[in-house]
């Protein structure tokens, strides 16, 4: 699913308080999701949720670092109509099934919708 030797020279974002989000605020959702590394695809994977602070994938066990930068591209359907976005993200939480990547800019407005 992902390719190894593009995840491993990721940059890897060196910032204290990224450990500190809110996940709470998530839907649960299945929406096609790909992920970008150094600007080129590396992995098209499900979202299992998704909210202002981030969103959750699937993916197979990949040695990838937490807070590693890559940007995700999604199509999502709102009142304005389809639209496509992509937004850099961190690597957050993971295990052997799951991703959890973190909008790296959560004030997005795009993402108020989820609430809404």
């Amino acid at each position: 699913m992902f390719g190894h030797d593009t995840l491993m020279d990721a940059k890897v974002l060196k910032v204290d308080e990224l450990d500190k989000y809110e996940t709470s605020n998530r839907s649960p959702v299945e929406l096609d999701v790909t992920v970008f590394c150094h600007g080129f695809p590396c992995a098209t994977t499900r979202a299992i949720d998704i909210g202002p602070s981030g969103l959750r994938i699937r993916t197979d066990p990949i040695p990838i670092a937490k807070n590693t930068y890559m940007e995700v591209e999604f199509t999502m359907q709102d009142k304005h109509g389809e639209r496509l976005y992509r937004l850099p993200v961190y690597v957050g939480e993971k295990n052997e099934e799951e991703m959890e990547l973190l909008f790296v800019n959560t004030y997005v407005s795009a993402f108020h919708y989820v609430n809404s």
